[in-house]
């Protein structure tokens, strides 16, 4: 107990929630000295010229939606640009966007594959897919047609085909439930959105590849589903699933075929685009999943609206709770010396309950309003280093906060910094109340040799700021926190109140070569060409705002390689996609 007393002190004395209000943004935006790093020139700036799509390179046309990342691949050739949608792997060409070469996913017969998450690559060379099958006459052009099965494969890179020795595994049960049987894996029901990512890879051997899902719009019954795949078992033609976890084992999850995003029952959909966190740790790691919106009972090992860390492979999951301080959990208002006590369980929680201009929330507590709104998960932390040695999480989350977490004692909140307000007031509701205000993966670099982050921001509403937020990590005698350093576009702006109204892309940070660092983020629109934006990552200035080709899309990663930067762009889910090329030209 003497352990868990100094937890609760140490959060007391370092843990904040900051929550502004909608006239903190209008009036003052921030305006922080920051100093200015050792640049040979300080003043640089870039602008951008199209590669691709053009009338002389008019570059690859997919029959479907890109929802995946483009990842990049230094073939025997040069430098390739890997692009998926729907069944079709093709490498384009980094300089006109042509197509090289291409390789079809494998799906039982009658039926064609479906992609919608980034693969995982390992030994740099084999791209890990994980997909699911539509009926193969169904030929409507829509990315949330029925789904027969899930699916995961290995394409060979450097061979162009599929990788040999991996027949395509079909992705299924068994889950054991709490009831002492079994939560039914429902392939229509689940959605391998998120990317694939590789952990415990060596020169000798593959590694493991960890899939995640949720599903779409939260139809029930549905659950967050993770898939533990070794990849040196499977190449070897043994047994590929090593592992498996449900983050909310109920066998009823109350009307199927309706949605459950409003509702607490079931859900934790794993359906972060970045997919889980990967924290190396010599020969082991750590694994980081951030389930969504759902059940939250420890009694009942239900997980949604947390973080969960898992130490090693195997996806054996214990939160370490205090017992005793559990005993009476409150799903409605977790207790704080029972969340504090969860070594590997990230809680959320504020000092106060939120209270937005709409009233939607109006003498709810915290878990009650994130119900009615649908927030919370969605993203996935970043894992930072400090100059003490102390290993934190930065998790962003919908409901438009970042919290600052102890990454090896996950009951330790550090800080809470909220970025931008809640969507909608009572004049002026959200025109998408369940988008949340942020899903992403903080890009991380450094500002004056302290930690800086970048968070892309968003509003659907017409009345609150938003843009791209850096905040600066700071490690000091009040213990690790928080603190906002620029906002692009300035949330003192008209400007700010503008644009940003719908999910951007995640960010990416580019080094030039006299060391000046550009945060890149694509402000993806539905209703016409979005935008590519630059942001110097030391003062916020935004030095490049091109309009894009198409309307970019969400959730994705722009591709930056060398001096060249790639877009996915895809208007609908109904839309075919392509990948958007751009010369990088520094001033």
């Amino acid at each position: 107990m003497k352990y868990w007393m100094a937890v609760v002190a140490l959060v007391a004395a370092c843990s904040s929630d900051n929550t502004p209000t909608q006239n903190d943004y209008r009036d003052t935006g921030v305006d922080i000295d920051l100093g200015v790093p050792d640049l040979d020139n300080p003043d640089v700036n870039v602008t951008t010229s199209r590669l691709f799509p053009t009338d002389a390179n008019p570059g690859h046309r997919f029959e479907d939606c890109l929802y995946a990342s483009p990842i990049r691949f230094e073939s025997v050739d040069g430098t390739e640009i890997i692009a998926v949608a729907g069944e079709s792997v093709v490498a384009l060409d980094s300089e006109t966007g042509a197509e090289r070469w291409s390789v079809r996913l494998p799906a039982p017969e009658g039926e064609r594959a479906m992609v919608f998450g980034t693969p995982g690559i390992t030994n740099e060379r084999f791209a890990v897919f994980a997909y699911y099958t539509t009926e193969r006459n169904d030929d409507t052009n829509d990315g949330q047609k029925p789904r027969v099965r899930q699916l995961a494969a290995v394409v060979d890179l450097e061979g162009r085909r599929l990788a040999d020795g991996f027949d395509f595994v079909e992705l299924d049960g068994p889950f054991s439930s709490n009831e002492g049987g079994e939560v039914t894996f429902r392939a229509t029901n689940a959605l391998p959105r998120p990317e694939v990512v590789i952990a415990g890879e060596t020169a000798q051997r593959l590694g493991y590849a960890y899939v995640t899902m949720g599903n779409a719009r939260d139809i029930q019954p549905w659950h967050g589903f993770a898939f533990e795949l070794n990849l040196d078992s499977w190449r070897a033609g043994a047994e590929p699933i090593t592992g498996r976890l449900v983050t909310t084992p109920e066998e009823d999850c109350g009307q199927a075929g309706v949605s459950g995003s409003r509702d607490r029952i079931c859900g934790g959909g794993l359906w972060a685009p970045s997919g889980p966190l990967v924290v190396e740790r010599g020969e082991s790691f750590d694994l980081i999943l951030a389930p969504g919106n759902g059940q939250l009972d420890l009694a009942r090992n239900d997980f949604a609206n947390t973080l969960m860390r898992i130490e090693g492979r195997g996806l054996n999951f214990s939160p370490e709770c205090d017992p005793q301080a559990c005993a009476n959990f409150d799903p409605d208002a977790p207790g704080t010396e029972c969340v504090e006590s969860c070594r590997n369980l990230f809680v959320p929680r504020m000092e106060t309950p939120p209270k937005p201009e709409s009233g939607r929330c109006e003498g709810l507590t915290m878990f009650e309003c994130w119900q009615a709104l649908d927030y919370i998960g969605g993203s996935t932390p970043v894992h930072i280093v400090l100059g003490s040695g102390t290993e934190v999480l930065a998790y962003p989350t919908k409901d438009g906060a970042v919290y600052l977490v102890d990454a090896n004692n996950l009951g330790v909140l550090y800080d809470r910094e909220q970025l931008v307000s809640i969507c909608g007031t009572e004049s002026d509701q959200c025109r998408w109340d369940w988008a949340g205000m942020i899903v992403t993966q903080p890009a991380s670099t450094e500002l004056n040799g302290a930690p800086l982050i970048i968070v892309p921001t968003f509003m659907p509403d017409q009345s609150h700021p938003a843009g791209i937020v850096a905040l600066r990590i700071n490690d000091d005698a009040a213990g690790p926190n928080l603190e906002v350093v620029w906002q692009a576009p300035n949330f003192s702006s008209t400007e700010a109140i503008q644009r940003f109204r719908e999910h951007p892309t995640r960010p990416v940070i580019q080094r030039l070569e006299n060391g000046v660092e550009i945060a890149w983020v694509g402000e993806a629109l539905r209703s016409g060409p979005g935008k590519l934006v630059g942001v110097r990552t030391w003062d916020g200035k935004i030095i490049e705002d091109r309009q894009l080709h198409g309307p970019g899309n969400r959730f994705t990663v722009p591709l930056v390689v060398d001096d060249k930067i790639y877009v996915a762009s895809c208007g609908t889910d109904r839309d075919s996609g392509y990948i958007e090329g751009y010369q990088i030209i520094q001033d």
